[in-house]
């Protein structure tokens, strides 16, 4: 039987879909929100509105119009704008396409070699054609257990990716499966929250009119349910 706490572990499985990085605690709190926000109708009963009426319970707030409605305006308020961005963000400095970082090794010896010491992943939105794409390393200064900067002896080296053309219609965020990520980039998309590219449209086509609209949302998420 549907409950409060039924709604609250429904919200919960389908956060733990969201990327990592987009779940803060306002994420969270945004979350039980929602799942609730549907019975804030009760109020209704309250003021002795009809139960078979519009604004009724189980009325408007629990029709799909509602729901894609607030799907639209709770992911801007939900994840960062850094999180959703185009194809090159400005992630924690001010150069477009570029990810400063520091890192600060175990007080021990490195084996000679080459050595690994840091993984990097990222995932891009998704394209029309696989290709290959060149990403650039710089190492700023590196300093020895005791302080002192070392001038020579470290070399870093760039490599390609392969960004891979998406298996599924409508995965805006490449991670094989259809879930409600897919649905919130969409809806921003349709809400012009995030740039929508020529392509979109047709590789989010779910209902087959050849453009990007509210019905291909609906079908997500009617996937995901």
């Amino acid at each position: 039987m549907a409950s409060a706490f039924g709604h609250l572990a429904v919200a919960y499985a389908l956060g733990q879909t969201i990327r990592p990085e987009w779940r803060s605690a306002r994420f969270w709190w945004l979350t039980v929100a929602c799942c609730l926000l549907p019975d804030a109708d009760v109020i209704g009963l309250m003021l002795g509105i009809p139960y078979e009426h519009v604004l009724g319970h189980r009325g408007l707030t629990h029709s799909l119009f509602f729901a894609v409605i607030v799907g639209v305006l709770m992911p801007r308020l939900a994840i960062p704008d850094v999180a959703l961005a185009g194809d090159a963000v400005t992630i924690n400095n001010s150069v477009t396409g570029v990810v400063s970082g520091t890192l600060a090794l175990a007080d021990d010896e490195l084996p000679e070699g080459a050595v690994t010491l840091l993984r990097l992943r990222f995932r891009v939105r998704s394209v029309p054609e696989s290709s290959m794409t060149t990403v650039g390393l710089t190492l700023s200064d590196l300093s020895d257990r005791s302080g002192s900067l070392l001038q020579s002896g470290t070399y870093v080296a760039g490599t390609e990716i392969a960004v891979s053309k998406r298996i599924f219609t409508a995965d805006v965020n490449t991670n094989g499966r259809l879930d409600v990520g897919d649905a919130s980039l969409m809806q921003r998309m349709l809400a012009n929250f995030e740039e929508t590219r020529p392509w979109d449209h047709l590789l989010n086509d779910l209902n087959g009119n050849q453009v990007l609209d509210s019905g291909d949302v609906v079908r997500v998420l009617r996937t995901v349910l």
